[in-house]
């Protein structure tokens, strides 16, 4: 199905991002993972909500997104073109 393809295509970028720990298996038309300590899920889910891309923190570390079906190819590929210039700013 399509978000079939959507949820394999975000998995597929996140397991290629350093700032992703860990994908989490999942069989619906959601995708989860962990950010890499000691990034902040809420401030993650915050910084995307700013690109106008809604997701959400749902533990410390953990980010869940959900693939609608009103959510276009164009959508998914701009999501994924902006996982992956994320940079993030690593606290000391």
């Amino acid at each position: 199905s399509l978000l079939a393809s959507f949820r394999s295509a975000l998995s597929s970028c996140l397991s290629q991002l350093s700032y992703v720990n860990q994908i989490y298996p999942v069989e619906t038309n959601i995708v989860i993972f962990s950010l890499v300590a000691p990034l902040s899920a809420q401030e993650f889910a915050q910084y995307f909500k700013q690109k106008g891309v809604l997701l959400s923190a749902i533990s410390a570390n953990q980010i869940r997104l959900v693939t609608h079906l009103d959510i276009s190819k164009e959508d998914l590929e701009n999501t994924i073109s902006m996982l992956k210039a994320y940079s993030p700013k690593y606290s000391t």
